[in-house]
């Protein structure tokens, strides 16, 4: 049997949706149940619709298609606790996002298994910074560093004294950036961040 599943960020988010019922549709698939979870991502994956709707009613060789890596969990712990339940059970799990294949068996390359893997950790990542980017615009806060900050100590601070005393002497920038062991673009936004003037 054939089984959707949209976490509660996938509800909202209409490519999510959409990838995932113009799969099953493409592949002429009836699904069991299209399961669309109203449980916030923070709860373990064993109490929200994902086990509870889903993976409790399926079987092995039976298939649960979902949008990404981060529909199945809030971690990539919880991730990999997924989908080692998924391999003990025999299930096989469609990505949308990625259109790949999930399916365990004694004959899954473990090479290919590890990219896999990789993949699916990477784009959470991804998606957990997009997300909190998101989330702190929408509630207006600041993103990055502080305004107003500037670090107390730069790197070049030390050679100051003397990248001031090679300029007076109209040596070039390039060759003071030589001497100081620095690349030379590293020092003219040095001299650019700290308002150091060339002689004249």
């Amino acid at each position: 049997m054939y089984y959707g599943y949209l976490s509660v960020n996938d509800v909202i988010n209409e490519k999510a949706c959409k990838s995932v019922k113009e799969y099953a549709k493409s592949q002429n698939i009836k699904l069991a149940a299209l399961i669309e979870d109203d449980i916030p991502h923070r709860e373990n994956w064993k109490e929200r619709g994902l086990f509870k709707k889903a993976m409790i009613h399926m079987k092995k060789g039976d298939m649960l298609i979902i949008y990404e890596s981060a529909s199945l969990a809030c971690s990539t712990t919880q991730i990999l606790e997924v989908l080692e339940y998924i391999s003990q059970q025999g299930f096989n799990v469609y990505f949308a996002k990625y259109k790949r294949l999930f399916s365990p068996g004694p004959a899954v390359d473990t090479t290919e298994l590890i990219q896999f893997l990789m993949l699916l950790k990477s784009d959470f990542v991804a998606k957990r910074t997009t997300d909190i980017i998101a989330r702190r615009r929408k509630e207006g806060l600041h993103i990055g560093r502080p305004q107003g900050s500037h670090n107390k100590k730069l790197k070049l601070d030390d050679h100051r004294p003397l990248i001031e005393n090679l300029l007076d002497q109209n040596v070039t920038r390039a060759a003071i950036a030589k001497r100081i062991g620095c690349p030379a673009q590293t020092l003219y936004n040095y001299l650019e961040k700290r308002g150091i003037k060339l002689a004249e």
